[in-house]
């Protein structure tokens, strides 16, 4: 059904370049905006029989019918479908090429218009299903899939999700922010095989920009989706290969895909660099006036642009059911807040990190029930420095080399405290696992309680 809003926006446009009268009907017959007012409401009879009938146009020269005037009436389709009809009042002749020309004017809006539509719908469900996957633990398996139908998504795909968060990032210039990103002007690139512009935007710290580069990288696929969930962060559920083989091989590659799907990533440095010396520049490639060439005291040249290049990235649990998904982004979202990332834009996995997330589930009062004697035995500095040594150690993979860097101590040092600390315990963690994870227990014990913290 035509909108009458629409159609009378256009009539009004119309009549800036034309001085006929432009009729437009809707699939009843009814006239809903036209340049002379009074004829808004009528019903039009050659209209109606266009609309109903085989024919694409009337010429009404001659025809005898109420609120019908001669001129030339043309049938008005989108997609094979007959949406309404367009007509001009005047001479046939002379009106004949203006008619086709509002006729094709129209249809070109119209088709614009429903596409927009439909892209808010989709945007609408496609919303409602990463409200469904993300933030519900038991989310109806049927709607789930019905939704994922709707947007192309099929569930018998392997994903891993990776959750990016922007580090520095704000807003981009054009003030799209996080969520209003999901408005998007095309459908991810990999279904539609649109090639991107990876620096079209102008703004590398927005999530924009991060989505853009993401999408057009060689390693997206169609099985892929991704969205922002705010203006620092950007989830993707990335698809593994074979996914009709399910191969136990992606357990061995998949660290690699990973990194290499975050590659077009880099792109963020090298654009944020340019864009700041761009803003110190000024549009001429001249020093602004004031600028020295010096940075100014506390701000660098991405502070100046409002942006700062640069990712971390968490990378879940695989999942490959719908409803499991929310576990998957549980565990990215359980990385961000306990596991610092290891520099140089480098992933961190979760699989690294199992056996410290499972620590953390352990309730609190089964490590006080089993490790409150020796909290309230040990006197504090011993305390302190046993925890500290731990912590190190097992943050190194107890290597002693690299935990007496961290804790900026000699390495005999380290070996001196270790030692005293197998005497106090009655522990040897580096030759029995069993000691290792009593030990491990032992100092989530001491975080949980507010015992001394692990060194940045």
């Amino acid at each position: 059904m035509l909108d009458k809003e629409f159609a009378t926006k256009f009539i009004e446009r119309v009549t800036r370049y034309t001085d006929f009268n432009v009729n437009i009907m809707d699939e009843r017959g009814i006239i809903i905006a036209s340049r002379d007012k009074k004829r808004i409401g009528q019903y039009h009879e050659i209209a109606y029989r266009l609309i109903t009938g085989p024919e694409e146009m009337i010429d009404t020269t001659g025809m005898s019918f109420p609120n019908v005037l001669p001129g030339i009436n043309m049938i008005i389709a989108t997609g094979g479908r007959r949406e309404g009809v367009v007509g001009v009042t005047g001479d046939p002749e002379e009106v004949r090429p203006v008619a086709l020309m509002v006729k094709m004017a129209f249809e070109t809006m119209l088709k614009y218009e429903q596409q927009l539509e439909q892209q808010r719908i989709r945007e609408n469900k496609k919303e409602h299903f990463i409200h469904l996957l993300t933030q519900v633990e038991h989310s109806d398996p049927e709607e789930l899939r019905s939704y994922a139908r709707d947007l192309g998504y099929p569930e018998e795909s392997v994903r891993i999700p990776i959750l990016v968060r922007l580090d520095g990032a704000e807003t981009d210039k054009e003030g799209k922010k996080g969520k209003a990103y999901l408005e998007e002007t095309y459908m991810d690139a990999g279904r539609t095989g649109r090639a991107l512009d990876p620096l079209r935007n102008g703004n590398a710290g927005s999530v924009g920009q991060a989505l853009d580069l993401l999408r057009g990288g060689p390693r997206h696929s169609g099985r892929d989706f991704s969205f922002a969930m705010d203006r620092r962060h950007i989830l993707i559920y990335k698809a593994m290969p074979d996914p009709e083989s399910r191969s136990e091989s992606m357990f061995s590659v998949y660290k690699d895909l990973v990194r290499e799907y975050l590659e077009p990533l880099g792109l963020l440095d090298r654009q944020s660099s340019a864009a700041s010396e761009k803003h110190l520049s000024g549009p001429t490639g001249k020093q602004l006036s004031g600028s020295s060439g010096k940075q100014t005291s506390g701000t660098s040249g991405k502070q100046m642009y409002g942006t700062s290049a640069g990712y971390t990235a968490f990378v879940g649990s695989f999942q490959d059911t719908y409803p499991q998904y929310c576990y998957g982004y549980r565990h990215c979202r359980w990385l961000e807040q306990n596991v610092e990332s290891a520099g140089d834009e480098e992933p961190v996995f979760f699989y690294d990190h199992l056996e410290e997330y499972v620590r953390s589930l352990l309730p609190a009062g089964e490590l006080q029930r089993a490790f409150y004697v020796y909290r309230s035995c040990i006197p504090e500095p011993k305390l302190r420095s046993c925890a500290e040594t731990i912590g190190a150690l097992i943050r190194t993979n107890y290597n002693f080399g690299r935990a007496a860097d961290l804790l900026y101590v000699h390495k005999n040092t380290l070996v001196y405290r270790y030692n005293r600390l197998k005497e106090m315990l009655g522990v040897d963690p580096m030759t029995s696992s069993g000691d290792r994870a009593f030990l491990e227990l032992f100092y989530a014990y001491l975080l949980r309680t507010g015992g001394p913290e692990e060194q940045e």
